[in-house]
């Protein structure tokens, strides 16, 4: 929560929930959103999170963290979606 903490305190508008439900995307105004930074590490709840968000804005970029080969592949049926792998990310840096 201490990145929200600073999100928010720089000017950001940060929400945290389910990113499956319409209500909470709705609120976070996601038809409007410029970008969106998935987190979830389950991979059929973060399917089901791409499929909500671009059902209510099909164009916005979807930064998505993914934690192995089941969940990038369960979520490279999507276009448009980054997938960053945290572990792979750290392995590059210690080269």
């Amino acid at each position: 929560y201490q990145t929200v903490s600073t999100l928010k305190a720089g000017g950001l508008r940060v929400l945290l929930g389910d990113a499956t439900q319409d209500t909470l995307l709705e609120a976070a105004s996601i038809s409007e959103a410029r970008l969106v930074l998935l987190t979830v590490t389950d991979s059929k709840v973060a399917a089901r999170a791409v499929s909500a968000i671009r059902r209510l804005n099909p164009k916005v970029p979807i930064i998505a963290r993914v934690e192995d080969f089941e969940q990038a592949h369960e979520l490279s049926k999507f276009s448009g979606l980054i997938m960053v792998e945290p572990q792979r990310e750290a392995a590059l840096e210690m080269v």
